[in-house]
């Protein structure tokens, strides 16, 4: 898998909810939105990088359901 160069100019605007939020502008494509969250910047910047192909990540959907072990002990 080779990355190619991805460059992103993050502002934060101000930080409320213990979260960041502000603006992530793209600049090899000049696109720039706003993000809610630390998690949304990075799945902004996740989904720029990253190809279906390059996903490595599981879905819930693929998980196997895990059952747990139910313990008699008082």
């Amino acid at each position: 898998m080779e990355l190619k160069s991805n460059n992103f100019l993050i502002s934060i605007n101000r930080r409320e909810n213990h979260s960041w939020q502000g603006t992530i502008q793209w600049l090899e494509t000049g696109k720039k939105l706003h993000f809610r969250s630390e998690m949304e910047m990075l799945k902004l910047m996740s989904d720029a990088i990253l190809t279906e192909e390059d996903e490595t990540f599981r879905d819930w959907d693929d998980a196997p359901l895990i059952q747990l072990a139910r313990s008699n002990q008082k």
